[in-house]
């Protein structure tokens, strides 16, 4: 009895090895059936939820869509500049010997600026001018040749007329007498022919002459061609001798002279430039953004000593650089005394009239998301969500909200450079 007594206590210690591994792995397969449900309902929500991220209160900017005016115009900052500019080069090649004006001083036109000297060139041009000269002196004697030519037709004629005139008288005087019997018909008849023959001569000579006169007038005439032109070339050699003079093109300031006395400078090389100083204008770089609504003729205020100027556009540089157009400005009414160029000024360049409308306050946000989306503030301000949005016309301070928000939404407006690709924040509260 006491035997199998203690058989069945030994069958009672021993440990039931099956039931053990089926507990534990049972155990294994529920971890494994929680983690993989849990990750499923993860994908789940993160799928419906997007990305997002957490973010400081502290480092937000949140505004309230409401409504107001949106005064239409763009601001920018315009450069004083002169109207005109004339800049200063050297027409001929030279040495710099004499600077008559300094950078900064005002002149009048025709003031000498520049005195230059090149002994090559005044050697040519003396030569050319003897050159000249002689050729000159060579025409003037043909001149008179042709001239003593013409007289001695004149002094023939006359000699032929006299004497046709002579024999003439003469043959009167013997008709007078052959009537009276006084004298023979022989002596008649000689001095008619000597009459034909001075007749004839008469004829022939004013051919000769005028045949001469055609011919010496066309010669004459090229000559007085040939003597102009030769006037002109030395005036033009006088001109390049006077072109080592720069002088002052308009009245005005001296804004820059880059050169000084001893320097060597070739043809064409710039020196320097003057301003007219009577008129200015503004030059602005504007946002790409507006080159479309950006005219000739617009209106604007331009800013400058604390004092307002009525400004318009008078013309628009197509080109596109770092993002900006330029523009040149003129003042309408008032030019400001005492403008200086390179002074700067602030313009509010108008683009339309202002009317009342759904508003935004401008912020970086633009920049990254070009008003296409926004981060709307929940209403209990712990999160913010991606909402995609058409916004419009805007200037410094506020932008047109055209459609996606509604009047009371809180945006936020800082910058969206870290959440560009996220699609919700959860917002940290203030500290307080």
């Amino acid at each position: 009895m006491n035997r199998s007594l203690d058989r069945k206590l030994e069958s009672m210690d021993r440990p039931i090895a099956r039931r053990a591994i089926d507990i534990r792995s049972l155990a294994i397969a529920a971890v494994i059936i929680v983690i993989v449900v849990s990750g499923f309902i993860f994908f789940l929500a993160a799928d419906s939820v997007g990305i997002a991220a957490r973010v400081s209160a502290e480092n937000l900017r949140i505004s309230n869509v409401r409504h107001g005016v949106l005064d239409d115009f763009v601001p920018v900052r315009g450069v004083v500049a002169p109207i005109e500019t004339q800049f200063l080069e050297s027409l001929e090649s030279g040495r710099i010997e004499r600077m008559s004006a300094a950078e900064g001083e005002i002149v009048q036109t025709g003031d000498l600026i520049v005195e230059l000297s090149n002994s090559a060139l005044q050697l040519e041009v003396i030569g050319r001018e003897a050159d000249i000269a002689e050729q000159l002196n060579n025409i003037s004697s043909s001149k008179l040749s042709y001239e003593r030519n013409k007289l001695e037709h004149e002094r023939r004629l006359l000699e032929i007329n006299w004497n046709i005139d002579q024999l003439t008288r003469e043959i009167e005087r013997l008709n007078s007498l052959a009537l009276r019997k006084l004298t023979g018909k022989a002596e008649l008849d000689d001095v008619v022919r000597e009459l034909d023959y001075w007749n004839s001569l008469l004829v022939a000579t004013q051919a000769a002459q005028r045949t001469d006169e055609e011919m010496l007038d066309l010669q004459i005439s090229q000559l007085d061609d040939i003597v102009k032109r030769l006037n002109e070339n030395l005036d033009a050699a006088k001109a390049s001798l006077e072109h080592l003079q720069v002088r002052a093109p308009i009245d005005g300031l001296i804004s820059s002279l880059t050169v000084k006395t001893g320097e060597v400078l070739a043809k064409g090389d710039r020196i320097g430039q003057i301003d007219d100083t009577s008129s200015f204008k503004l030059t602005a770089n504007v946002d790409e953004f507006y080159i479309d609504r950006i005219n000739v003729g617009q209106f604007g205020v331009a800013t400058i000593s604390e004092a307002d100027y009525s400004v318009t556009v008078d013309r628009t540089y197509p080109e596109v650089t770092a993002g900006a157009f330029r523009v040149d400005l003129l003042f309408t009414d008032t030019v400001p005394a005492n403008v200086r160029r390179g002074q700067s000024a602030q313009v509010r360049l108008r683009l339309g009239a202002a009317e009342n409308m759904l508003l935004l306050q401008s912020g970086p946000f633009y920049s990254t998301t070009g008003g296409h989306w926004v981060f709307v503030v929940s209403t209990d301000g712990q999160t913010a969500h991606r909402t995609n949005v058409e916004l419009g016309r805007r200037n410094s301070e506020f932008i047109e909200v055209i459609g996606g928000l509604e009047s009371g939404d809180r945006v936020i407006i800082s910058s969206y450079e870290t959440f560009e690709s996220v699609d919700s924040l959860n917002i940290d509260a203030r500290p307080q």
